[in-house]
């Protein structure tokens, strides 16, 4: 199981997602550039020193998809770097041409090791970083009440390069799914589970259908009574807090490709395909939950009506 004391920064979108690389070897920033610029269309800054990699790479870990790093460094070099990737949560690819040098390096935040003469191995780094780059636009919200649980699983997520918030209470995860509605997922624990009302999930449920949103419940207890009624309240799935890292993050994969998946389906529906206009039933959808959030922030919303001129002949030119 992961320590409970890695650190993540969340992440800022006013700097675009690159990959570091940390080598002296033209040839390997040439691989990296290859498929991490030309197949993925992410900017890779290259470093040839020690001190300037490290400087860059808690500059804003949050936006750094991974780190490349040459194991052609001196040894010591290389343990330090691999230190502090670590400590940032940034995913690791190490790159070597001795078999020697992959075995001394440890790091539970390396994700790949590439042999950079196998050209078949080199070729998998397009892969390794697809991989990274789809878990971070994953956006969950955890609302859990047992602190050095709650740090644990934020720290196991964000290991698997999600992007996680964590929220003090209900209300608060309706703030930030207000804030936020690409948010695909909402994790609650045991004391937002109990037996009787659940109106925590059923809070959510009545401003998120299932649709959009999942709703994951992780229960101390998994009696068959229990886990009917959170279903029954709009739960999309419950588990018990002692199960397996991988089924739960297998989960969790699941419901967020759902969600998204359905969302595209959604969007198809919500825009008009000639024009890439709303239709009328998005502006429906969309007044039901503006005017939701309005009613539970006592605020007043307004709908203007515009006219178009001539709006037929701009979709002709369409």
């Amino acid at each position: 199981m992961l320590a409970a004391n890695a650190v993540s920064a969340d992440v800022n979108t006013d700097v675009p997602a690159h990959v570091l690389l940390l080598t002296h070897d033209t040839a390997l920033q040439s691989h990296v550039n290859q498929y991490a610029q030309g197949v993925l269309g992410l900017a890779v800054s290259v470093c040839d020193s020690v001190d300037e990699f490290v400087a860059q790479s808690l500059m804003d870990p949050g936006q750094v998809v991974f780190a490349g790093v040459d194991l052609a460094q001196d040894q010591q070099d290389a343990d330090i770097v691999l230190k502090t990737l670590e400590q940032q949560g940034i995913p690791v690819v190490t790159f070597f041409n001795r078999r020697e040098d992959c075995a001394r390096v440890q790091g539970r935040n390396i994700i790949a090791s590439l042999d950079r003469d196998d050209a078949e191995q080199m070729s998998s780094l397009a892969n390794v970083a697809q991989n990274v780059f789809d878990h971070r636009t994953i956006r969950i919200l955890l609302l859990h009440s047992e602190e050095r649980q709650r740090i644990y699983l934020q720290s196991l997520l964000r290991h698997q390069h999600y992007t996680v918030m964590v929220v003090a209470d209900v209300a608060d995860a309706l703030e930030q799914l207000n804030r936020y509605p690409g948010t695909q997922l909402v994790i609650l624990d045991d004391q937002y589970c109990k037996a009787g009302d659940f109106d925590a999930v059923k809070t959510l449920r009545k401003y998120h259908s299932a649709e959009h949103l999942a709703i994951l419940g992780l229960t101390v207890q998994r009696e068959a009574e229990r886990v009917t009624a959170l279903f029954a309240a709009g739960a999309s799935d419950v588990m018990p807090e002692s199960t397996d890292d991988a089924e739960l993050l297998a989960r969790i994969d699941y419901h967020a490709n759902r969600i998204s998946a359905v969302r595209a389906l959604v969007m198809n529906v919500f825009r008009d395909a000639l024009t890439g206009a709303y239709t009328r039933s998005y502006f429906l959808d969309a007044g039901e939950k503006i005017i939701a959030s309005a009613q539970r922030g006592d605020i007043r919303v307004g709908v203007a009506m515009v006219n178009i001129d001539s709006f037929a002949h701009l979709n002709q030119q369409k």
